[in-house]
C-alpha cells in the first residue's frame, strides 16, 4: 500500500495544477478559488499566497509551470497567461490572453536559459510566447486539434512539441513554423493483446480523449507515455522506425504499448527514474485516473528491446494505490521512505477532488508510493 506521508493545505476549492521546483524545495499549486499557493515540501506551510480577480469560472488556475533556472512562474488564470514573481509585492504581468480557457503551459528545459514558453487551451489551439521581454510578446498562434487541447509537451529540441486533446488525436509539431510532423489517432488503438483487459466496459462508456502527456527524462530514450480518458496508459517511441521518405528530417512516432490502468479516466501521467537503483531497474510511469488511484508501470530498460512474449508484457503494471482524490495532479517529488517490506518508493503530491469527506478538499496530498 502508499503511505500517506503530509498534506498542504490552504485552497478552498480542488486543485487543478501543480509544478515543482526542486532546486529550492517549492511546489507551486493552482486551485479553482483563483489562488495560487507556494508551499515548502520541509514544512508543508504556504510560502506565498496570491488571489487572481474575477469569478471562480474566470479566474481558475489551471495551468502554471515554474521557469528552469528562476523563481518566476508562468501561470494561467483562465484565458490569461501571466508571469509571475513570488519575491516582489507587484502583480503578475500579462502576457497573451488565449481564445477560452489554458489549459496547460510548458517551457522547453532542452535549453538551459529557455526565453519561449507553449500553452494550449479549450479552442484546440496551441500558442508560443517569449516571456523574456519586458511584458512578454506573444509570438505564433495556430488551431492545433479539432476539440480542446489538454496538453503539450517539448520533445528533445525546443523546436519540437508533442500536444494532446479531445479529438482523441497525439500531433507532433515543429513549433519553428507550426508545422504538423506527425499524428497518432488513439481511437483506433486496442490495448496489448497479451494482457487482460479489465477496462473493456469502461473503455466502451469513456472516450479515449487524450488528456496529458510525459517523456522520459533521459537524452538516450525516445519514450512518450499519454493517459487517455478510457482509463489506458499509451507509450509512444518518438521518432522511431523508418524514416517514411528521405525528404523527411524525422521519423514517424510508434505506438509501443497500450496497457489498461484505471477503472476511469487516466488524466495524469509522468516517468520517474530513481538514481539509487540499478540503471533502468527504476524507470516506472507513475499514472493518475478519475478512480482515485495511483498506478505504477515498470519501464523496460533502454537497451532492452521493445517485444513482447505471450506470457508478459512489455510494461507490466507493479501496483495501483487509492489515494483518496480524483486525480487532476500529480508531480514525482522524489525518493520516498522505504517500506517495512524493503521495497523502495517515490514521493508523490497528488491533487484532485476528494472521493470521502475525510480529506481536506483543497488539499495536496503527499505519498510514499512503491516502485
Amino acid at each position: 500500500m502508499a503511505k500517506l506521508n503530509s498534506s498542504f493545505r490552504g485552497h478552498a476549492q480542488p486543485v487543478l495544477s501543480l509544478s515543482f521546483d526542486k532546486e529550492n524545495g517549492k511546489i507551486a499549486s493552482g486551485s479553482g478559488d483563483g489562488v495560487l499557493h507556494l508551499f515548502d515540501i520541509k514544512t508543508s506551510q504556504s510560502a506565498f499566497k496570491f488571489a487572481f480577480d474575477g469569478t471562480d469560472e474566470e479566474n481558475e488556475v489551471a495551468a502554471l509551470a515554474f521557469i528552469p533556472g528562476s523563481q518566476n512562474l508562468l501561470v494561467a488564470s483562465g484565458q490569461d497567461a501571466c508571469l509571475l514573481d513570488p519575491r516582489s509585492d507587484s502583480k503578475p504581468v500579462l502576457i497573451a490572453k488565449a481564445a477560452d480557457q489554458i489549459n496547460s503551459i510548458v517551457i522547453p528545459t532542452a535549453q538551459p536559459s529557455p526565453n519561449t514558453a507553449v500553452f494550449a487551451d479549450d479552442t484546440g489551439d496551441i500558442s508560443t510566447i517569449d516571456f523574456r521581454k519586458p511584458g512578454g510578446k506573444l509570438l505564433k498562434t495556430w488551431t492545433a486539434h479539432t476539440n480542446i487541447c489538454m496538453h503539450a509537451a517539448f520533445g528533445a529540441t525546443p523546436s519540437d512539441l508533442y500536444s494532446g486533446g479531445f479529438d482523441y488525436h497525439i500531433h507532433r509539431w515543429d513549433i519553428s513554423n507550426g508545422a504538423r510532423l506527425d499524428s497518432i489517432n488513439v481511437s483506433t488503438l486496442s490495448s496489448n493483446k497479451d494482457q487482460a483487459n479489465p477496462n473493456s466496459e469502461i473503455e466502451s462508456i469513456n472516450p479515449p480523449f487524450v488528456y496529458n502527456l510525459a517523456m522520459h527524462p533521459s537524452a538516450s530514450s525516445n519514450k512518450m507515455a499519454a493517459a487517455l480518458g478510457n482509463g489506458s496508459v499509451v507509450i509512444v517511441q518518438r521518432d522511431a522506425g523508418p524514416k517514411a521518405n528521405k525528404k523527411k528530417k524525422t521519423r514517424p512516432c510508434v505506438v509501443d504499448a497500450v496497457v489498461p490502468v484505471h477503472s476511469w479516466s487516466c488524466t495524469v501521467v509522468e516517468f520517474w527514474r530513481s538514481d539509487s537503483l540499478e540503471a533502468g531497474a527504476g524507470d516506472v510511469v507513475i499514472s493518475g485516473g478519475l478512480d482515485g488511484c495511483i498506478g505504477v508501470l515498470g519501464v523496460p530498460g533502454l537497451t532492452e528491446p521493445n517485444e513482447q512474449s505471450q506470457n508478459q508484457t512489455t510494461y507490466p503494471l507493479k501496483g495501483k494505490y487509492p489515494v483518496g482524490r480524483k486525480v487532476d495532479g500529480l508531480i514525482c517529488l522524489g525518493e520516498g521512505v522505504n517500506l517495512d517490506d524493503g521495497r523502495a518508493t517515490v514521493r508523490v503530491a497528488v491533487a484532485g477532488c476528494a472521493t470521502t469527506k475525510v480529506r481536506d478538499a483543497g488539499a495536496v496530498d503527499v505519498w510514499d508510493v512503491p516502485v
